[in-house]
């Protein structure tokens, strides 16, 4: 009997689910508020993330959120700001996005290579 890797042969989750992570800005009041509202939009948005233009409108969703809960100028709130980098798994492709500095990479061997 040979010894086989584990392997998974297909998804584990639906297809079109988006993993995403969402990194507060250090330095900024409420980073973990903008974050936390940015993974739960992009949750709550993900059945319909079918494509780049899908995605393109659930980032710009997360951006009005954060615009939105962070009120008016003066407020504790009013600084607060994420990155957010992830994938969407789709048929035969991976869509990967990234907001700020936070990139998606691949993992190759003994490295990680970044996702352009």
């Amino acid at each position: 009997m040979r010894h086989r890797d584990p392997r998974i042969r297909r998804p584990w989750f639906p297809l079109g689910t988006p993993l995403a992570v969402a990194d507060g800005l250090g330095g900024h009041p409420a980073g973990y508020v903008a974050s936390a509202l940015v993974v739960c939009r992009i949750a709550s948005i993900s059945p319909v993330l079918r494509g780049e233009d899908a995605v393109c409108g659930a980032l710009h969703a997360c951006n009005r959120a954060v615009y939105e809960a962070a009120g008016v100028e003066g407020s504790e709130l009013a600084a607060m700001g994420t990155t957010v980098a992830g994938v969407v798994v789709q048929p035969g492709s991976l869509l990967a996005f990234n907001v700020g500095d936070s990139r998606v990479g691949e993992r190759r061997r003994q490295s990680t290579v970044p996702i352009h």
